[in-house]
C-alpha cells in the first residue's frame, strides 16, 4: 500500500434517506450514507474506503456493511474484503479500492434503496528514477549568456543528460532533477490527461537554471515524452538565455523504495 493511503474521515458524498412508507419504526432509521476516503489517487495505489451511516436520533459515523461497486474497473476497482460478493462488487463496511488506469470514476455504496457516490480522480504514477537525455531545439538570448549558451553549450542540436529522481502522493509530485552539471529540486503535479506540471530549478558550474516551462506525459508505461523551457543565467556573464527542449529516450529506470 502507497505511504500517502490514508483514511481522512471526510465524507466525500452522502445520500439522503428516502423514508419508507408504511412502515413502523422500531428504532433509529438511516438518513445517510457517506463514503469516506480519498478523492484522488496515482495508477497502482491501494486505499481503503469506509461506508458510514447517520441515524435518525442523531448519531453519525456508525459502520454499515453495503454493496460496492465502480462505475468504471478499468480506471479503478473495488476488492473483496471482508468478504466476497462478485468480479465487480463486494460486500462490507470497507472495501480496498485500486487504481488502475487514468481518469475519473465513481465508486457506489449501495444499502437497500440508499446510495452513496463518491468521485475519485486517478492519475499517472511518476514515482521513481527517469534516465535519458534531452535536446535543446531552440536557443536565445541577450548579452554574453547567449554566446556562452547558444554558441557553445547549450547550442541547438545538443544532446545533455538528464537525470530525474520522483516522489508522489495522488497528484502532487515533488523530487530532485539534474540537467547537465547542474542539480536542484522540482515539484508540481500529475493531471489526469496523463500530464506532468513541474516548476522548479538547478544550479552547478556557474550557472542557474530556472524551469519556466515543463509539460511531459508518460508513455509505453516506462518511457516519459515531451518538452520543457528554462532561462539561464551565468554567475560571470551578464544577460539571460531561453532554451527550449525536447526530452528524447528518457526511461523510468528504477522504482523508489
Amino acid at each position: 500500500m502507497s505511504a500517502w493511503t490514508r483514511r481522512i474521515g471526510v465524507p466525500l458524498l452522502a445520500a439522503t434517506a428516502a423514508a419508507c412508507g408504511g412502515r413502523t419504526p422500531t428504532g433509529p432509521s438511516v438518513q445517510a450514507i457517506a463514503i469516506l476516503g480519498e478523492s484522488a489517487m496515482a495508477v497502482g495505489a491501494i486505499q481503503t474506503l469506509t461506508a458510514q451511516v447517520t441515524l435518525s436520533d442523531g448519531r453519525a459515523g456508525q459502520p454499515v456493511d453495503v454493496l460496492w461497486s465502480s462505475s468504471d474497473i478499468s480506471i479503478a476497482s473495488v476488492t473483496p474484503p471482508p468478504y466476497y460478493s462478485g468480479p465487480t462488487t463486494s460486500v462490507g463496511a470497507t472495501t480496498e479500492l485500486r487504481a488502475r488506469a487514468p481518469g475519473l470514476v465513481t465508486v457506489f455504496a449501495d444499502y437497500g434503496h440508499r446510495r452513496a457516490e463518491a468521485r475519485i480522480t486517478v492519475v499517472p504514477s511518476y514515482e521513481g528514477t527517469w534516465l535519458g537525455t534531452y535536446a535543446v531545439t531552440a536557443c536565445s538570448g541577450t548579452g554574453s549568456a547567449e554566446d556562452l549558451a547558444c554558441r557553445q553549450t547549450f547550442r541547438t542540436g545538443a544532446i545533455l543528460p538528464i537525470v530525474l529522481t520522483l516522489t508522489q502522493q495522488a497528484t502532487s509530485v515533488s523530487g530532485s532533477l539534474a540537467l547537465g552539471p547542474t542539480t536542484g529540486s522540482v515539484s508540481g503535479s500529475a493531471l489526469v490527461d496523463g500530464r506532468l506540471i513541474l516548476s522548479g530549478g538547478t544550479e552547478g558550474s556557474g550557472m542557474a537554471i530556472a524551469i519556466t516551462d515543463w509539460s511531459t506525459t508518460r508513455t509505453f508505461a516506462t518511457r516519459m515524452q515531451g518538452g520543457f523551457s528554462v532561462t539561464l543565467t551565468f554567475a560571470s556573464s551578464p544577460g539571460v538565455a531561453t532554451l527550449v527542449n525536447s526530452l528524447r529516450d528518457v526511461s523510468l529506470t528504477g522504482r523508489l523504495p
